[in-house]
């Protein structure tokens, strides 16, 4: 491990070269299988469907007829098409920007999914997607894509074409890149019906922007804000909200909901199954709190503040339904 005058250099001088290249740089935030195998893919898609299933208890009273909301599906629809095979109306999928596709790995990868489905399943998924050689097109009346506005950015239901609000609005790996959560959730609270659901996979992590580098998990929490706000200013970057901010809004809003906890601070695995709250010997150990201990006077006052628990909390699961 670096020493304390050696990490702070290094650490500024990541910040200074992250600035310098702000304007130029092109994010590609949400090209999930642009690096992924064939396998790999429907791994994937599976795996995220499987996850809200699973974590949600969604049976077929959540999703046949209903109208669902995905934020930042990226460069792949499986997961919404896994959603009208399943009996879904109609899947929005909204995207702060339009991600870039490679047209011919996606049409495999839809090809390679309706071939996981059973009959039924695969004739409802057939009226969102159609396949002709190496070609593909998606339904807008059964997946619906729009971009060029982030979550927190909207209004109403028509703002997405839509003349209903949603029954359940899904993310993954999404809500931490968006500026300011709390209006998201505010924006999502309009769009969701009564007895609406809601959940989100949300990464806590720093995403490697010092960790690579080998300095301390929770280095990127003693950045201060006014340096922070430079970095990426037109592309994606963390917001830096813990698992308090989540917790305290959709207390706020007054929804019944759960986190539940995917990932521990400087662990390389997830939690399986996630659980609603870490335990020491299970989830994390001594060394892990010492982490906390060795970093907390660094950290910014808002994340001093902090339980033990809730800083080596680096990742969680949502589930929130709307009085």
């Amino acid at each position: 491990m670096e020493s304390r005058i050696d990490t702070t250099v290094t650490k500024y001088i990541t910040l200074l070269k992250l600035i310098v290249g702000s304007n130029r740089l092109k994010s590609h935030t949400g090209a999930t299988h642009k690096n992924k195998t064939l396998e790999e893919s429907i791994n994937y898609i599976s795996r995220v469907f499987d996850d809200y299933v699973r974590y949600a208890a969604l049976g077929p009273r959540e999703i046949e007829g209903k109208r669902i909301l995905e934020i930042g599906p990226g460069d792949n629809f499986g997961v919404a098409v896994k959603f009208i095979a399943q009996g879904a109306q109609k899947v929005v999928c909204l995207d702060r920007y339009e991600c870039e596709k490679d047209l011919q790995q996606q049409s495999r990868i839809y090809e390679a999914l309706l071939r996981t489905l059973g009959e039924k399943e695969r004739h409802q998924a057939l009226e969102a997607v159609f396949l002709s050689g190496e070609r593909y097109v998606i339904n807008p009346q059964k997946v619906q894509y729009v971009f060029g506005k982030g979550i927190e950015n909207i209004d109403s239901p028509e703002d997405l074409s839509s003349r209903r609000r949603f029954d359940l609005i899904v993310s993954r790996a999404v809500l931490q890149y968006v500026d300011d959560p709390v209006r998201a959730f505010a924006a999502m609270d309009r769009l969701l019906e009564k007895g609406g659901m809601m959940i989100h996979r949300i990464d806590l992590r720093d995403h490697g922007l010092f960790t690579r580098k080998g300095m301390d998990p929770m280095e990127f929490l003693t950045v201060p804000d006014f340096i922070w706000k430079r970095i990426h200013p037109h592309a994606g970057k963390i917001n830096r909200h813990r698992i308090d901010s989540y917790r305290k809004k959709l207390t706020d809003l007054g929804y019944d909901f759960k986190i539940l906890v995917t990932h521990v601070m400087g662990h390389s695995g997830d939690l399986v199954p996630h659980p609603p709250r870490l335990t020491e010997g299970r989830d994390f150990s001594g060394n892990d709190l010492s982490l906390v201990r060795r970093m907390r006077p660094r950290l910014l006052s808002r994340f001093r503040q902090l339980s033990d628990e809730d800083l080596l909390t680096s990742g969680i699961l949502v589930v929130a339904r709307k009085p």
